[in-house]
């Protein structure tokens, strides 16, 4: 049986010929094409049909496969999928977190780990307590000095806090549901013991001239020839200077970025970067003025921004919401999401 995903039947209309008789099944990972989404199907025969379609061992990989052709592709992974997507197992409500935490079948209906997933617990303005703690557990602060945050009145207090602020700031226009940085960030700046492991000092951006040349055949002069585009447009380069303060002592000191740092004795950095546009010029002159410090970040790459727009009527001046996407190389890596609030004219 091959089906056609013309009216979102595709996945169905296999499983009910599969239970009919059928014994081989045409589609493709992630329903390329339009065809059947083997991705779902796979794992379906063989956790919900019992279907000998593939051993343990090879379900583990489903969730791996599919990002991985997602990535080939150039395409966004759905975050929705059945089995294989970011947002398959997660949990956002705190009677819903509670629930799950105690007794994970109360509301998912397999083991994400048996398919290669995992269950994501998100932080919003519907969440409790359980919330903030499960994330503690996940962002590996236990055993940091501080005591186990289950049944601690201290963490308790602070996790009750951490909820105000996330409610107060999702009021303004913030989510966190996509930043699971930023609730790293929060929870670790509520800890008595933090201090930031460098503080930006000052920044500026300056734009360069991108008018476009009079004809594409002129591209090669002016400037050098990254500067323009295909089409003989001028692409917008920008230059950033950022300093930044950090602990003088550098990595015999810290161990690694976010170790909370003693900044009294410290230096600053100044660097000038540029880049395709602010975004990459400020990455670029961060992350040079950091390295001393920091050499891990070498392999730390800026992946994606998103920017929305939250009251359009205000014009320029409207205020924005970004989200902003950083990875360490590496094919295993996972990627990290920060999310910030300000004046879409500044």
């Amino acid at each position: 049986v091959g089906c056609h995903d013309d009216c979102e039947l595709a996945v169905a209309s296999t499983l009910v010929a599969v239970k009919s008789g059928a014994t081989v099944v045409h589609g493709s990972i992630n329903g390329c094409d339009r065809s059947t989404n083997l991705a779902t199907v796979i794992p379906t025969l063989r956790l919900k049909m019992d279907k000998e379609v593939i051993n343990q061992g090879s379900l583990k990989e489903v969730t791996s496969l599919s990002r991985f052709l997602d990535e080939q592709m150039n395409l966004p992974h759905d975050p929705s999928a059945p089995y294989v997507g970011m947002s398959a197992f997660a949990h956002k409500g705190g009677i819903h977190v509670a629930a799950v935490l105690k007794d994970e079948n109360t509301y998912q209906h397999i083991d994400p780990t048996v398919v290669g997933n995992q269950r994501r617990v998100l932080i919003s303005e519907l969440s409790g307590r359980g919330n903030i703690m499960s994330k503690v557990e996940e962002f590996g602060m236990l055993g940091q000095g501080d005591k186990n945050p289950k049944g601690d009145p201290e963490w308790k207090e602070r996790s009750g806090a951490i909820l105000k602020t996330v409610k107060e700031l999702e009021q303004k226009g913030y989510t966190f549901e996509g930043a699971d940085a930023s609730v790293d960030l929060m929870i670790r700046r509520s800890m008595p013991s933090y201090s930031p492991p460098f503080e930006i000092v000052e920044y500026s951006v300056h734009n360069d001239d991108a008018t476009p040349t009079a004809n594409r055949n002129q591209r090669w002069t002016g400037g050098n020839a990254g500067d323009y585009n295909s089409k003989g447009r001028k692409v917008a380069r920008c230059k950033a200077v950022v300093g930044v303060r950090v602990s003088s002592g550098g990595m015999s000191d810290c161990e690694d970025v976010m170790t909370m740092c003693d900044l009294e004795d410290e230096t600053t950095h100044l660097e000038v970067e540029r880049g395709n546009g602010p975004v990459d010029a400020l990455a670029k002159a961060l992350k040079k003025a950091l390295l001393p410090t920091y050499p891990m970040l070498r392999d730390l790459e800026l992946r994606d921004y998103k920017v929305r727009i939250l009251d359009a009527e205000s014009a320029t001046g409207a205020m924005v919401r970004v989200m902003i996407e950083f990875q360490l190389s590496g094919p295993a890596a996972l990627a990290h999401h920060t999310a910030r609030l300000g004046p879409g004219g500044g």
